[in-house]
């Protein structure tokens, strides 16, 4: 991430150079973030769950599928 370059009026930033907007980037993250918490399992205990099953909040592993199309 660079920090975008102010325009030459002053009006806004541009982010030519950047590789992400920001506002994509958080999007990304977003994404990564849900991944991690709903599909990717790990062991513990005796039991293989995903970090939102440990809280309690869903009772079943998503597949990325799922998430993309709220199934």
């Amino acid at each position: 991430m660079e920090r975008p370059l102010m325009t030459a009026s002053g009006e806004g930033k541009s982010y030519i150079y950047a590789n992400f907007n920001p506002k994509y980037a958080q999007y990304a993250l977003t994404i990564l973030r849900t991944h991690f918490n709903f599909c990717v399992a790990f062991k513990t205990g005796e039991r293989i769950e995903t970090p939102a099953q440990r809280l309690g909040i869903t009772d079943k592993q998503f597949s990325m599928r799922d998430i993309i199309y709220f199934k």
